[in-house]
């Protein structure tokens, strides 16, 4: 379903094009959602005056929409602003580096005997330790009588598979932990 939306002139003509320039531009169908999507909410913001925005302007929307949403929303809204500047204005993006997500760490794809061993040990559940120890240790025996030739793969409940190749370690699951 194609939702239309009433908004005052320049306004409406710029946004139009916005939609038009995304979708030549090969951007997905979410994609220019999430952009739109954030066009008009700064457009709601400023009431509809965003083609001569401020980086202190900027500054203050975007510190109101991390305090009232998630960073992601903020991303795509940063992203729409930038992409409707540099594609529908044609103006320079008054934003530069005016935020920074926080960095996320993640667990590697595949870890070290080492990393294994300090992940094990900091597990405190003890049934999340009795599952660690039998595994690990049954991959790397089956991977030295293999020669290392074969990757092995051990299911878990969350139906995610542990690859395991050549003996490096053992490949992590991301899917969050079900019950």
């Amino acid at each position: 379903m194609i939702m239309t939306y009433v908004f005052p002139q320049p306004f409406s003509r710029n946004y139009e094009s916005l939609l038009k320039r995304l979708k030549l531009r090969g951007m997905q169908p979410k994609t220019i959602e999430s952009y739109s999507h954030g066009v008009r909410r700064a457009g709601a913001h400023f009431e509809y005056q965003i083609d001569n925005l401020s980086k202190d302007q900027l500054t203050d929307y975007f510190s109101q929409v991390l305090d009232q949403l998630s960073w992601s929303t903020l991303k795509h809204d940063l992203y729409g602003l930038k992409f409707y500047y540099a594609y529908v204005l044609e103006k320079h993006w008054p934003g530069a580096e005016l935020t920074k997500a926080p960095k996320v760490s993640r667990l590697p794809d595949i870890v070290t005997v080492e990393q294994m061993q300090q992940i094990v040990n900091a597990t405190r559940i003890l049934s999340y330790r009795v599952f660690f120890l039998p595994c690990t240790a049954w991959a790397y025996a089956w991977v030295k009588v293999c020669s290392c030739r074969w990757a092995i793969l051990i299911r878990i409940g969350c139906g995610c598979t542990f690859g395991m190749q050549k003996a490096t370690g053992i490949g992590w699951c991301r899917c969050p932990p079900t019950r």
